[in-house]
């Protein structure tokens, strides 16, 4: 990845290695990381501040990484929002989501998610919020 979002990869990319997640590819705008059950894909945009961090699992499940760690472990949440910087790694938020995601590998990466059901229904209320 170009610019800070290529920076905050490159400084998360052992951790997400120790999770068994190596990086298979690296385009401008997307990282890909994968292991033999999971596969975790960050994504960017030219002129907007932010990545899009999603995890999908071998059943072809896919998490929104913010809106799971918010239902699993809410500070993660809290945190990612109070650590805006501009160190790229921060603004990012990619650090709080990499320590959420070791912090919780056993219930993240169980197979299947136990947690789906749940998942969908709030990804349903969400888009509700905004009349989708």
């Amino acid at each position: 990845m170009i610019g800070p979002a290529g920076v905050a990869i490159k400084q998360v990319e052992q951790q997400l290695a120790a999770l068994g997640l190596v990086l298979i590819e690296n385009r401008d705008y997307g990282a890909t990381f994968s292991s033999a059950t999971h596969t975790l894909r960050v994504t960017s945009e030219p002129h907007y501040a932010g990545l899009s961090i999603s995890l999908r699992n071998a059943y072809g499940e896919t998490f929104e990484l913010g809106l799971l760690a918010h239902m699993l472990a809410p500070e993660y949440q809290a945190q990612a929002h109070a650590s805006h910087t501009t160190n790229g790694q921060e603004m990012y938020d990619l650090t709080s989501m990499v320590r959420f995601l070791h912090d919780n590998k056993a219930l993240v990466f169980e197979q299947p998610a136990s947690y789906f059901a749940a998942y969908q229904e709030a990804s349903k209320l969400r888009l509700a919020k905004i009349g989708l």
